[in-house]
């Protein structure tokens, strides 16, 4: 992600330059053509502002970890990880992803409120546990050493969009593996453990204040189901995304497992049985100010009837580069950064080629999100408004650019 540039918004496409650019609340914009009045070689050109028409179409494409069957509104539109269309500005996409390879349905409701919004669609990566580690031969180590550890350096890093490095093991006493053995687990049983990422259907793309969870990864222990009674196992799980400061906890342990990390990089806890734990952090989402960015442009507009496009942002920006669990919450939240998504005005023109100015203004949303006491400045963009002053076109000119 880049840093946002608070004092320009810069936007161009091969019909449109900049004059001037700004946030209205702050800075003065500079008239536009200030000098040409004072050029005798001006030419007003007639541009009737009856033949001048904006578009209120919203661009918008869903981009799916894997491959689906994408519906919008109740329509399949394809079968493949990306979907590019455009609706009227404001529309309610109602969105269903069907994995083509697992069934998983994955369901979306995203308010269409910018321009380029991009959706995100992350299903739950399918792993291997790998070898793992049969029940006798663990009890045997337990026996001779007091407790085991099972890692899943035999499996892949089930990691789906993290490239951070992860690491899980789970540590048995000889004890509560004698718990266990008594109970269900057979000692031709595999013990395995394990790490995916689940998926972030949960997380709805809004602008307004919240608090809610965010799944950061699953841990998976395999098919076995161990109970330990009075006893518990130990899990632990290593990753540069488990930053100090952090608040996480395990769904499957109730709010008793919530921890606010004192160093970065494990996250750990215990269990008196084995299942499936879905590691969770709480974020907090605070709207702090809303400002609006101002550019004063032009088109160069030919004779005949014109489709020209000009260029707005969407999704997010921000400071913070360095953690995956954040970045995924603000791709879910608010859409991934894109600075060319594009719109279109219809100008007639019959009279000759002409230099036509424009205002675009563009909403931008400042947020804090808190992941437990890391805050993140958030910048998302919002709607864009376009003004088109047909009144003040004057004759293009090639070789002084105006």
């Amino acid at each position: 992600m880049k840093y946002v540039k608070f004092l320009s918004m810069v936007m161009a496409s091969m019909t449109a330059c900049i004059v001037s650019s700004c946030y209205e609340s702050s800075f003065e914009s500079i008239p536009l053509d200030e000098n040409l009045n004072k050029t005798s070689s001006v030419v007003s050109v007639a541009i009737d502002s009856n033949y001048v028409k904006i578009s209120d179409q919203y661009s918008y494409t869903i981009k799916a970890s894997s491959s689906a069957n994408i519906y919008v509104n109740g329509a399949k539109k394809t079968l493949g990880v990306s979907f590019s269309s455009k609706e009227k500005e404001g529309t309610l996409l109602t969105i269903k992803a069907v994995s083509a390879s697992t069934g998983e349905t994955i369901e979306k409701s995203v308010l269409l409120d910018s321009n380029g919004k991009i959706i995100t669609i992350d299903f739950t990566m399918t792993a291997s546990a790998g070898t793992g580690t049969l029940v006798e031969k663990a009890a045997a180590t337990a026996a001779e050493e007091g407790s085991v550890t099972i890692t899943n350096a035999k499996a892949k890093n089930q990691t789906k969009q993290y490239s951070a490095a992860t690491t899980a093991s789970l540590t048995l006493t000889k004890s509560a593996l004698d718990k266990a053995v008594a109970g269900s687990l057979k000692s031709t049983d595999t013990l395995s453990i394990y790490v995916v990422n689940p998926t972030s259907t949960a997380t709805k793309q809004n602008l307004s204040d919240i608090v809610e969870d965010f799944p950061v990864m699953t841990v998976k222990t395999g098919s076995t189901a161990a109970n330990f009674g009075s006893e518990s196992a130990n899990v632990k799980i290593e990753s540069a995304n488990f930053e100090e400061n952090m608040t996480f906890f395990c769904e499957e342990l109730g709010d008793n497992s919530e921890v606010t990390l004192s160093d970065g990089g494990v996250y750990e806890f215990s269990t008196s049985k084995l299942t499936d734990f879905t590691i969770k952090t709480k974020v907090k989402v605070e709207l702090v100010k809303t400002d609006t960015l101002k550019s004063e442009l032009y088109f160069v507009v030919p004779l005949g009837n014109n489709k020209l496009t000009y260029a707005t942002k969407a999704g997010y920006e921000c400071t913070y580069q360095s953690n995956e669990f954040i970045n995924s919450y603000l791709d879910a939240k608010f859409g991934a950064f894109r600075e060319d998504a594009t719109r279109d005005v219809t100008i007639v023109n019959q009279d000759q080629k002409a230099r036509v100015p424009y205002t675009l203004k563009q909403v931008m949303y400042t947020y804090n999100v808190y992941f437990g006491e890391v805050r993140v400045v958030v910048n998302v963009y919002g709607a864009d408004y376009i003004t088109v002053h047909s009144s003040q076109a004057t004759k293009y000119n090639s070789t002084t650019n105006y």
